[in-house]
């Protein structure tokens, strides 16, 4: 079954502007945004906070890289997800480093976030690297056939990445793709079941 999705028409030659664009669509309605930016500069979110006065935008941000955001909560976003309430956020941004298949699962798994939480997401493929493996398992691929010849299944990692937002229950995904290999997301997430934790 095809996921629903939108795109974004680009208007400007600069991805940053996009991902700011992406990210202004999902909070136009509200007049307070509680963030968690995982493994971001801040650049992202003070430039939405000066072109969006109106707005009360608080930011808690977390990033890996000593010194780069010195605002920040230091650490692995991987490690510090487990423990947070994520219910204290109105949206997540996952602008992070590797696939965003890993810290969007240790949200699900740890379930405090507030029904149809927002979620931004980064998800860039480069060449050459893998994709994770359990995403390519859901769409009904074997262990035998992705060994064999890895950098095959590459091309069906956006089409991989949409099936698990869908049995996660996401109704839409807002997509803008300025070039190929470089996805930036935005969707609202519910709130998975009891035993949901089973079907990851």
């Amino acid at each position: 079954m095809k996921n629903p999705r939108t795109k974004i028409k680009k208007t400007d030659n600069s991805y940053f502007q996009g991902k700011i664009k992406l990210r202004e669509i999902m909070i136009q309605n509200l007049n307070t945004v509680r963030v968690l930016d995982l493994a971001g500069t801040g650049k992202i979110w003070k430039t939405i906070q000066k072109r969006n006065k109106n707005k009360k935008i608080i930011v808690t941000s977390v990033e890996k890289e000593k010194g780069k955001n010195p605002e920040a909560i230091e650490g692995d976003s991987l490690k510090i997800i487990p423990g947070l309430d994520l219910s204290k956020y109105d949206l997540i941004d996952l602008d992070v480093y590797g696939h965003p298949y890993y810290p969007l699962k240790a949200i699900v798994k740890n379930g405090s976030y507030k029904n149809n939480v927002i979620i931004t997401m980064t998800d860039i493929q480069v060449r050459y690297v893998g994709i994770p493996l359990e995403i390519l398992l859901k769409i009904n691929f074997t262990k035998k056939q992705i060994k064999k010849i890895p950098t095959l299944f590459y091309i069906f990692e956006l089409d991989a990445m949409l099936n698990y937002l869908y049995n996660l229950g996401v109704k839409k995904v807002i997509l803008y793709r300025p070039v190929q290999n470089k996805k930036y997301m935005a969707f609202r997430l519910p709130k998975q079941g009891e035993n949901y934790e089973h079907n990851l």
